[in-house]
């Protein structure tokens, strides 16, 4: 296996074990480690075709639970900003290209260790505003889940329902980020051949993860899970 194969499956099976276990953060660490052997529009290709191939694995159970009044609302935003993070990466140097994902990352992962708290019952207005944010980040480079996750994590619905929640929203929202990158020609067959093989890896860690969730203390591995997402950003953004 060639170094660059070695980076990509080490990566996926890594995303999948964090998404199992969080519900997201799939996207957040493949798309830093995958710049390190691709360019950012590859990046985008891949992670997306991956995402779309693999999300609906806990859908079905997550449907149930989620809280819809919210996570649908943010998921039409995310939807509708998307092309704009899209074409930002299209756009833009591939140098700079990789430091944008790299910063968005750190930003991501910073908000979320933060640990803040909303009260009372999100209004829409604003909910819509950070489906938003997310789909900018879908559109860099398939990490729109981030946003979700703090405005999600910051209530007091229960870890169960919040899962459930950024299961659905990453389901749906990386079906919109999918259709934007091929009509920007980055979901091109190479990135569907890569997300062929690397497919069954993030599936195997998706499966993991879940497991680890039923088991493990979940304060003190969504802290570690949440500081492994800011040290990869913080890598990719300084290169």
């Amino acid at each position: 296996m060639s170094s660059v194969a070695s980076v990509l499956a080490a990566s996926a099976l890594a995303a999948g074990l964090i998404k199992g276990f969080t519900g997201f953060g799939g996207a957040l660490v493949m798309a830093p480690l995958f710049t390190l052997v691709l360019s950012p529009r590859e990046t985008l290709g891949v992670v997306v075709a991956v995402n779309v191939a693999t999300a609906w694995q806990l859908f079905a159970q997550s449907w149930r639970t989620m809280q819809r009044a919210v996570v649908l609302p943010m998921a039409l935003a995310c939807a509708l900003a998307t092309p704009i993070g899209v074409a930002a990466i299209v756009l833009v140097a591939p140098t700079l290209g990789r430091r944008m994902i790299g910063f968005a990352v750190l930003a991501s992962g910073l908000a979320l260790l933060s640990g803040w708290q909303r009260r009372g019952t999100p209004r829409l207005l604003d909910t819509l505003v950070v489906g938003a944010v997310g789909g900018i980040l879908n559109g860099l480079a398939g990490i729109g889940g981030p946003p979700a996750a703090l405005w999600l994590l910051a209530g007091r619905d229960g870890a169960s329902r919040d899962r459930a929640g950024l299961i659905v929203y990453v389901a749906l929202t990386q079906a919109a980020a999918a259709a934007v990158a091929a009509l920007v020609g980055a979901l091109d067959i190479n990135a569907l051949q890569r997300a062929l093989w690397l497919a069954p890896l993030y599936v195997t860690g998706t499966y993991a993860g879940a497991h680890l969730f039923n088991l493990a203390p979940e304060r003190i591995v969504r802290i570690a899970a949440i500081a492994l997402i800011v040290g990869l950003g913080g890598v990719a953004a300084l290169r």
